[in-house]
């Protein structure tokens, strides 16, 4: 099992690892995850709630997805995966 976070609102998450949130990182290791990643986030202008709001209306609302970043993640966990059975 991975874990995956959606984090910042900006595309910091694709220039340095972001390490999980306390509560991410206790699940992770009671769970026994292979390892964690935040990837950026995104905040709609539709979003509700009295924080989102406040952001929106800062400007920093969009989506930071980078998809490639996500599925080169993937991939290499398709990877690996298949590299172990092909051991088995």
């Amino acid at each position: 099992m991975w874990l995956f976070s959606s984090g910042p609102l900006d595309p910091s998450a694709s220039a340095r690892d972001i390490p999980p949130v306390p509560a991410a990182r206790r699940a992770g290791q009671r769970l026994g995850a292979e390892g964690h990643v935040t990837f950026a986030g995104r905040l709609e202008a539709d979003a509700r709630g009295r924080i989102t709001r406040a952001i929106l209306e800062e400007g920093r609302g969009g989506d930071f997805h980078d998809f490639d970043r996500i599925a080169a993640w993937a991939t290499g966990i398709a990877a690996g995966l298949a590299a172990e059975a092909e051991r088995r």
